[in-house]
């Protein structure tokens, strides 16, 4: 999803005029940040599709886009409307993105940090049995 979406810039997922206003908003000035929730909308407009999947291969599918671009249920198309409304209106304010990352990224550093010294001492308590 991530190479598709994100570093395509949505051109080989969307419909033209989906990503014509992406790139809109992107040269007008907003920050790279929108990129990151036209995937969130997006995910929220496949939503009931996703849902509907129930193995891993169907999910695959499912996000796959069908004739260059992704689709709705039943081959709907993506309206940039739409896609622009759920991009401003049905997401929460990401103002707290950036503290959001440096917090998942500093437990993560201690849990990784904890699981590799308990590891270690595992480690170590097999040799001083052996």
């Amino acid at each position: 999803v991530s190479t598709n979406w994100l570093l395509c810039a949505f051109i080989n997922t969307l419909p033209w005029d989906c990503v014509e206003r992406l790139f809109d908003l992107l040269l007008y000035g907003a920050s790279a940040d929108i990129l990151l929730r036209a995937s969130l909308a997006l995910l929220l407009l496949l939503q009931p599709k996703v849902l509907a999947c129930r193995t891993q291969e169907e999910l695959f599918q499912c996000m796959k886009p069908k004739g260059g671009v992704l689709t709705l249920e039943k081959g709907a198309a993506i309206q940039p409307g739409k896609l622009m409304q759920t991009i401003f209106t049905k997401l929460p304010p990401l103002h707290d993105l950036h503290d959001r990352r440096a917090k998942f990224l500093l437990l993560h550093r201690q849990k990784t940090r904890h699981s590799a010294r308990s590891e270690l001492l595992n480690a170590g308590d097999l040799q001083s049995g052996i």
